[in-house]
């Protein structure tokens, strides 16, 4: 099964499921995973961060993240949930061994703790 390469519209599609979850758990896992990966290796820490988000993301967005997963295939979503679920798998997986996946998910973090701080900023005015 091919996985295409990740894209702008990707980024938007992740940021924008972060921003979604803003009022769950997403934002203290942040805080407390940065804490238990003090001495990890960047790619441990992408490894861990990426898990953390797909996690929750799928406790809070299963549609969205099916959404994605199946364009990630290039497929409808209906087409996607009809394939083997060795599929979402492999997604997870080339999500998390991927090189530009791991620099994807860390800035993809970068921008929507960006985003957050600034909605923070304003909202106190």
């Amino acid at each position: 099964m091919k996985i295409r390469e990740l894209t702008t519209g990707d980024m938007f599609t992740v940021v924008g499921m972060l921003k979604k979850v803003t009022a769950s758990r997403l934002s203290t896992l942040f805080v407390s995973d940065e804490t238990a990966t003090k001495g990890k290796t960047d790619e441990e820490k992408a490894i861990s961060m990426g898990m953390l988000v797909l996690s929750e993301l799928y406790d809070n967005l299963v549609d969205d993240l099916q959404e994605w997963f199946a364009s990630l295939v290039e497929k409808t979503k209906e087409e996607y949930l009809t394939m083997p679920p060795e599929t979402t798998l492999d997604i997870i997986d080339d999500l998390i061994e991927n090189e530009v996946a791991k620099s994807f998910f860390s800035r993809a973090l970068q921008v929507y703790k960006k985003m957050s701080a600034l909605g923070n900023v304003t909202k106190k005015k």
